[in-house]
């Protein structure tokens, strides 16, 4: 016996989504197509695997569903043939009369899913086994608990998961700005993203048909800089006077030169150890595992092998060690910076929303540019299995090709 699926293209829905339907070979006699009740994204259907790609955010839910369909058919087609001869019609017939009745019996009403209970709901089933990191966990958490104020200041929390729409996006995105402390754009699509992953996993479970946020364009009022600080920008925020900052703020900056000549994340920063430096060949290593790498899948995570740039080593070498080394909040970290930049002489209007997230693509863009590094080898310097997010890290600049010209 065969199995086969396949999408109905014909039949796209607004959410770029195709019903599945099957159909069974039974000695080289196939029976009629059957839909088997699922919806699935059109662009992330693989027909050669006969599953859906892994990078999609209900691959593994969708396969699950697959792969039971399929152990139930060939169940079906093993206890007919103890039977007697068997045909692919039989086997389409059972199959077809047991979904029926088993629909029937799981029939629930929609004003059961309300929001707020599908929240935590889709989180637990959906999102964690995923493998997600240990720091996307608690930005889920604060996610949910933000939806769920909004909810009740709002007086919306009866409202079903299938009202929520562009006009509930554009309510929450005007509540978000107007809190006591607003929230950045780029935060608040982060919110945005999670309600659609979440429509996206209710239309799977049958819960509502479609997912009305399935085209939704999340805004954005800035263009974060992809690649990051140049060596004469650096020199400036060096320059800076003692006199001119706090002692907060010369604490932040030393933070930052050190973060943007290892390429380390913060919270990276803030589990730093001696026992993670060592020497070799006249340079500075650190060897440390990358937090954000740290998932249910991947307990130990992904080890990164940084070789520290002379600014790193001249700042942790003031401080005589790198456990020596000061630490602050993240949000201290962020708010300071600005006035850092405000400070120096750096007048470049990508760099205005400045934040610890540029340390990275600074790393990457000085060891791919000045140093002349291969993408590989700034992949392995820090702690990534491909080159996919160095190349949106780095952007080639005209010093790589005369460094080249000189070899």
């Amino acid at each position: 016996m065969r199995i086969r699926f396949w999408t109905r293209i014909d039949s796209i829905n607004e959410a770029g989504q195709a019903p599945l339907n099957c159909y069974v070979i039974v000695n080289k006699v196939k029976c009629p197509d059957f839909s088997v009740d699922l919806m699935i994204p059109v662009e992330a259907w693989d027909s050669k695997k006969q599953q859906v790609n892994e990078w999609h955010s209900l691959a593994s839910v969708l396969n699950q569903k697959i792969n039971f369909i399929r152990i139930r058919l060939m169940q079906i087609e093993m206890q007919l043939s103890l039977q007697g001869e068997v045909t692919a019609k039989m086997v389409k017939e059972k199959f077809f009369d047991e979904y029926k009745n088993k629909k029937k019996e799981t029939i629930v009403k929609a004003d059961k899913f309300l929001l707020i209970d599908e929240l935590p709901l889709f989180y637990k089933e959906a999102r964690q086994p995923l493998g997600i990191s240990n720091n996307t966990g608690k930005n889920d958490n604060s996610i949910i608990t933000n939806i769920k104020q909004f909810l009740k200041e709002t007086d919306r929390l009866k409202i079903e998961v299938g009202q929520v729409d562009l006009e509930f996006v554009k309510y929450f995105n005007l509540y978000m700005k107007k809190r006591k402390k607003p929230a950045q754009q780029v935060h608040i699509n982060r919110h945005v993203a999670y309600l659609r992953q979440m429509l996206d996993f209710s239309v799977s479970e049958k819960k509502i048909k479609y997912n009305p946020l399935a085209g939704l364009r999340l805004a954005c009022n800035y263009e974060e800089n992809p690649e990051g600080f140049e060596p004469d920008d650096i020199q400036k925020i060096k320059d800076i006077s003692r006199h001119f900052m706090s002692e907060l703020q010369v604490k932040v900056r030393d933070i930052f030169l050190f973060m943007m000549g290892t390429g380390m994340d913060f919270c990276d920063y803030q589990q730093r150890t001696d026992q993670d430096l060592y020497r070799e060949k006249s340079f500075y290593w650190l060897k440390y595992t990358r937090q954000k790498t740290i998932t249910y899948k991947r307990p130990k995570g992904l080890m990164a092998d940084t070789m520290l740039l002379p600014d790193a080593v001249e700042v942790m070498l003031n401080y005589g060690s790198l456990s020596a080394m000061p630490d602050c909040t993240l949000n201290e970290f962020n708010e300071q910076i600005k006035a850092i930049y405000k400070l120096s002489n750096i007048r470049r209007r990508d760099l205005e929303k400045i934040s610890s997230k540029l340390c990275r693509k600074t790393y990457a863009n000085l060891q791919s540019n000045y140093q002349g590094f291969s993408d590989e080898s700034v992949a392995y310097l820090m702690g990534h299995t491909t080159t996919k997010h160095i190349k949106k890290y780095r952007k080639y600049k005209k010093q790589r090709v005369l460094n080249e010209l000189k070899k």
